[in-house]
């Protein structure tokens, strides 16, 4: 189960680097980075596809190392089998948060700097 902490990590990472080497070209509601705010202007989009997927990635690779963290803190933990699934549900949890959560802040605060 440790292993979750990984693919929530690496699939994030994947896909920031997929979309920072391939952003969507037009607007659309399909993919992308997709606010109100990235949508207001093909400028503001290009811009938030590129950035968006940049804090993505970065964090990605951050979520990674605190993977690794987390694993190796629970090879230690010497307790029952149902702390250690509840261990790996709240770091996957945690994980996913930290590397979702802030792109979408930062980068909407960056769209709101120079685009209004």
């Amino acid at each position: 189960m440790p292993y979750t902490y990984y693919i929530s990590a690496l699939t994030l990472t994947v896909v920031g680097i997929v979309f920072w080497k391939y952003p969507p070209k037009k607007i659309n509601g399909l993919y992308g980075y997709r606010t109100t705010r990235s949508r207001k202007s093909q400028e503001a989009w290009d811009f938030a596809q590129r950035y968006s997927a940049k804090l993505l990635t970065i964090f990605g690779f951050a979520a990674l190392n605190v993977a690794a963290a987390a694993h190796l803190f629970r090879n230690r933990l010497c307790v029952n089998s149902d702390y250690l699934m509840l261990y790996d549900i709240c770091i996957t949890l945690l994980l996913s948060i930290i590397v979702a959560i802030p792109p979408i802040i930062l980068t909407e605060l960056e769209l709101r700097k120079r685009f209004g």
